[in-house]
């Protein structure tokens, strides 16, 4: 009778870790995507061109 108890909690744990991750890497795109847009603007504003990336 506990085991099943034991496998509920077990996916439970499995998913809010999940879950937390995915929180965990859902900020680090944004921060990338605000890090991208600043140095873009930037570069529009030194003159760079970016069409010229590797």
């Amino acid at each position: 009778m506990t085991e099943i108890f034991e496998r509920k909690n077990a996916a439970g744990k499995e998913a809010k870790k999940a879950e937390r991750y995915t929180a965990k890497m859902e900020r680090k795109v944004g921060q990338l995507v605000i890090e991208k847009e600043f140095l873009e603007k930037k570069c529009e504003q030194l003159g760079i061109d970016l069409s010229e990336r590797p």
